[in-house]
């Protein structure tokens, strides 16, 4: 390595990068309820709250004009829904549209955005020729919209004349707002209040696995191989997944949810005989025959055990949904989620969302909504309905969330759990397919959760994750013996801390991990943009760094880390990269 040369190369990055990050920085003057803040992300211009919690999120959009014929304008309504809708997030089900006094219409979308089940509300606005829709995203939404109804008034009495005339802040529009001022400054949060994204500084550990002991499986066990089904279950499409536990005399049980070590023979041959068959071999694989046809199952299918002794650091989720769109009376979504730190601690999430359908919805003309959640705070439930003039809302909280976290230990196909309510819990663990992206807990295959940022990456681009826990993403296209590695930090609420102070200390942690610094530091900052960078080796090689960080939603810290064997490849992926450096870096 030429330590004085490529520092420039990267250099060169750095600053490249900053004018993108920079137009992050763009901010509009549309009038807004007294505490409230108007963001522009994307091109649309957001009003929040200023005293939502960390883990709620709130935004109204009061869209351009549109010039519709009055005979289309319901047509023109059903098209937004489909079109703003589907751009947000997977859509689940959409209300029939309903229309109030005044040709104001009104539906909701329910859909699922980063392993969330949210509801997004609608209303279109006719006059004069041209039609107007408002979008209220809410984490919660019975709750929040009840909330902050007061303010979606004062937005809408304010702006939707304007609107309607064809006035708007966005570029290209006939004649720009007044800026407003509101009177007081939004509330800021108590330091004890963390984002939901956050991870408490304790359980940030560095993770080597590599070099704890190997499981050996018990010598009367074969293997356990993962398997799934897919098909429409109850007017849903299901996928079904599952692990075979084959023994060394040719039998074969499915749906294992415990250690093979727990694992009762006698019982399960009597409680669960539809579950036993018989398995052979197939070249390096696996033929299995339990109940129905022989499924063939590669090696690669094979249930990878955990070291003994091995840390995670991960956050996993699974979502199911229930009920037909637009047909069903009801729509059902349950999400059930582990975090797991690299300290041995861990949290468990649950939460449920119900919606009237859209048939219900189009004979009683009302929307009905209950949502519950539990998680390491405690549990809480809600349950409203909504209406065209009117909003209702009930809530229950239970503050204690012992049950929901406390310690784990890894012992191969063993995840031991002790609970800080004294509880205990041992269950089945590995991970599928020899792909440490696709974990198996208990009966359930987890997905991994990837941020709104990292969802805007190419569909090439494919998360990896090491021994060590160490995630990133990488480019599809890649050549052999090239790296480029991108990483997207979770949100940290700075709580009063400059930005700056919490980035070199954020980036000194995270470089530890990759290794030594081959180069003296080099920081710098322009226009709230941070960057760090140098070079360490890996495996004998040189490989360069690069970290960006930027305050975000004017008080949470993020940052971007790109690893690279060659320092031109952060140009060479920049247009790439750009979808997904603006969402995580939105002001």
């Amino acid at each position: 390595m030429k330590p004085r040369r490529h520092p420039l190369w990267i250099l060169r990055i750095a600053r490249g990068s900053a004018v993108l990050l920079a137009l992050l920085l763009s901010c509009s003057a549309l009038a807004a309820p007294d505490g409230w803040e108007v963001l522009v992300e994307n091109g649309e211009e957001l009003f929040i709250p200023g005293d939502l919690k960390a883990d709620e999120e709130y935004c109204l959009f009061l869209s351009v004009a549109e010039d519709v014929p009055q005979s289309e304008y319901r047509g023109w309504f059903e098209r937004v829904l489909k079109e703003d809708g589907g751009k947000l997030g997977e859509v689940i089900d959409t209300l029939a549209v309903k229309e109030s006094k005044g040709g104001v219409l009104s539906s909701t979308v329910m859909m699922q955005t980063e392993g969330k089940a949210r509801f997004v509300h609608y209303m279109a606005f006719y006059g004069k020729g041209k039609a107007v829709y408002m979008r209220i995203f809410a984490s919660d939404g019975a709750k929040l919209v009840s909330r902050y109804s007061a303010g979606m008034q004062q937005v809408m009495k304010e702006n939707l004349p304007l609107r309607l005339k064809g006035v708007a802040t966005q570029s290209g529009a006939a004649t720009p707002a007044q800026p407003v001022t509101t009177q007081k400054s939004a509330p800021s949060l108590p330091a004890s209040t963390k984002s939901a994204d956050a991870t408490k500084k304790t359980d940030i550990q560095k993770v080597d696995n590599g070099a704890l002991p190997r499981y050996s499986l018990p010598n009367n066990y074969e293997a356990l191989v993962c398997d799934y089904t897919a098909g429409i279950s109850n007017s849903n499409y299901k996928v079904d997944n599952f692990v075979y536990l084959l023994f060394k005399d040719g039998s074969a049980y499915k749906r294992l949810t415990v250690p093979p070590e727990d694992f009762g023979v006698a019982k399960a041959r009597k409680d669960d005989p539809k579950n036993w068959g018989v398995w052979k071999k197939n070249g390096d694989g696996y033929k299995v025959k339990v109940g129905g046809d022989w499924r063939e199952l590669k090696r690669s299918d094979l249930l990878e055990p955990a070291r003994i002794g091995e840390r995670l650091n991960r956050y996993i989720y699974i979502m199911n949904a229930h009920g037909m769109a637009g047909i069903s009376p009801t729509t059902s979504v349950y999400t059930n989620s582990w975090t797991f730190h690299g300290s041995g601690r861990f949290t468990k999430g649950s939460s449920s969302l119900h919606g009237s359908g859209g048939a219900a919805s189009a004979l009683t003309g009302t929307s009905v909504y209950a949502s519950s959640k539990s998680d390491e705070h405690g549990d809480s439930s809600v349950a409203g309905g909504i209406a065209p003039g009117m909003v209702t809302s009930t809530t229950r909280e239970n503050k204690d969330g012992a049950k929901n976290r406390g310690a784990y230990q890894l012992n191969g196909y063993a995840m031991n759990l002790s609970f800080d309510n004294g509880e205990k819990q041992r269950m089945l663990f590995g991970f599928c397919h020899g792909d440490r992206t696709d974990p198996f807990l208990g009966g359930t295959q987890y997905w991994m959760k990837e941020s709104e940022a990292e969802r805007d990456l190419p569909t090439d681009w494919k998360m990896v994750i090491t021994e060590n826990e160490d995630q990133f993403y990488v480019p599809g296209d890649l050549k052999e013996g090239e790296v480029f590695r991108l990483v997207i930090s979770p949100k940290v609420e700075l709580n009063g801390r400059s930005m700056e102070d919490w980035f070199k200390e954020t980036v000194t942690q995270n470089l530890s991990y990759l290794g030594d610094p081959l180069l003296s530091p080099n920081w710098t900052s322009q226009q709230g943009l941070h960057q760090y960078y140098n070079a360490f080796k890996e495996n004998g090689r040189d490989l360069y760094v690069v970290y960006y960080g930027m305050k975000t939603r004017g008080r949470f810290g993020r940052f971007a880390r790109l690893v690279m064997s060659d320092s031109a490849m952060a140009q060479r992926y920049a247009k790439e990269l750009q979808p997904a450096l603006k969402e995580a870096f939105r002001q």
